[in-house]
């Protein structure tokens, strides 16, 4: 539904016949001014992603169709009915709203020298200065009738994917028990609150049996429903390899080659890989360019390391180190995406000091405790808003 121009009420008879036969006129060139109107909006990059044959398609059926319109007279059922579905072209191409009010002008500027073709006494009683101002006024009407229907659709496709990324995430976000073996796991999961943006976190514990489990937390680049897919295929992905026993290197290496082959050149993954041997208490890691996950032990905090390997997917022919540690009885580890260090307050971030600060104060507390506690430390620190998703995992073997 559009804002519905009542063109009888904001013109009169007389403006709406200037605008029928201004359009006859303009209908003449019309291939000309579309062209032209397109290279204009191509050399100001409108979005360099955007070919001239899509924008050249949209705004054909646009100007064309506003021609017809005006001079049929149907204009109130064009703007109602045509109009939203132009606007929905221009969302699903990616075509920046900003550079809507742009594009009238850089319109104005293709037909005005057509424009200036129709004399003082084209119409009876039509000076050539009445043309200029008649289709000035309506095309602020009808840039006013697009910018609407451009924003309902965007709301509209926003909420449907924000809707539809949280279903993927929650429908396939792995139930984790609390406790296997020695192994007390607290697993916690919090959308963005700002903005309503769905983000590529996740995370698994793949358990072979009480003796071993694979370790994941990571984080897709990007926002949105297609960050939201990638989680849930990296996940399926660590699980399957997981489970076939291969080694954490080997799994790196794998992900790392799908995903180069796959993702854009703007996107990467980034993970903390882990294999826990509890009958030695040993923890194997491989970090692919994840924040360092920290480790609280005997009171003291330290960050394992995140700059060894690269995130997956950004180089072809990357090698990934593994690191090990021995997980003491009294041993915290926290893995966590970015969305928490990140989180801010004036310009200052939650940061590594913030996730120390919050497990030591609840490190006695069981992790599932401890993990949604320094949610909740981070979500206070930035006012109840937080740009990123969040996924943190916090590990303790008594």
């Amino acid at each position: 539904m559009a804002l519905s121009l009542d063109i009888n009420r904001h013109f009169s008879p007389g403006d709406i016949a200037k605008l029928r036969e201004i359009a006859e006129h303009l209908t003449l060139h019309a291939e000309e001014i579309v062209n032209d109107w397109v290279d204009r909006q191509m050399r100001f990059e409108v979005n360099s992603k955007i070919s001239r044959e899509k924008l050249l398609s949209i705004f054909t059926t646009l100007f064309y169709g506003t021609l017809d319109a005006l001079r049929t007279g149907n204009i109130k059922q064009y703007l109602s009915v045509q109009l939203p579905l132009i606007g929905k072209s221009l969302v699903e191409i990616g075509f920046p709203y900003e550079h809507l009010v742009i594009t009238v002008h850089f319109l104005e500027e293709s037909y005005l020298p057509y424009l200036a073709e129709i004399k003082e006494g084209f119409a009876p009683g039509m000076p050539a200065i009445d043309i200029y101002i008649v289709i000035d006024e309506f095309w602020h009407f009808w840039i006013a009738e697009l910018s609407y229907a451009y924003f309902r659709e965007f709301h509209r496709s926003l909420l449907e994917e924000v809707e539809m990324g949280r279903s993927i995430q929650e429908s396939m976000r792995p139930v984790i028990p609390p406790q296997i073996g020695c192994l007390e796991i607290g697993a916690f999961y919090a959308s963005a609150t700002s903005g309503a943006k769905i983000g590529g976190d996740t995370y698994d514990v793949v358990s072979h049996d009480e003796i071993a489990q694979d370790i994941l937390v990571s984080d897709f680049s990007g926002k949105g429903l297609r960050a939201a897919v990638k989680a849930a295929n990296i996940r399926a992905l660590f699980r399957g390899f997981a489970i076939e026993g291969d080694s954490l290197e080997l799994i790196a290496n794998r992900l790392n080659q799908i995903l180069f082959n796959e993702l854009a050149e703007d996107e990467f993954n980034t993970a903390f890989l882990a294999h826990f041997d509890q009958k030695n208490r040993l923890l194997r890691y491989v970090n692919a360019g994840h924040p360092g996950p920290v480790l609280l032990e005997d009171g003291n905090s330290s960050v394992l390391s995140e700059n060894e390997n690269p995130a997956l997917g950004m180089f072809k022919d990357a090698i990934f180190s593994e690191r090990s540690l021995t997980l003491k009885p009294t041993s915290l580890l926290v893995i966590y995406t970015d969305g928490v260090i990140e989180a801010r307050n004036n310009g200052k971030f939650f940061g590594i000091e913030g996730v120390v600060k919050s497990i030591k104060r609840n490190q006695e507390k069981f992790p599932a405790d401890a993990a949604e506690l320094l949610w909740l430390d981070c979500l206070e620190f930035a006012n109840g808003k937080v740009d990123d998703d969040v996924a943190i995992l916090v590990l303790r073997c008594e």
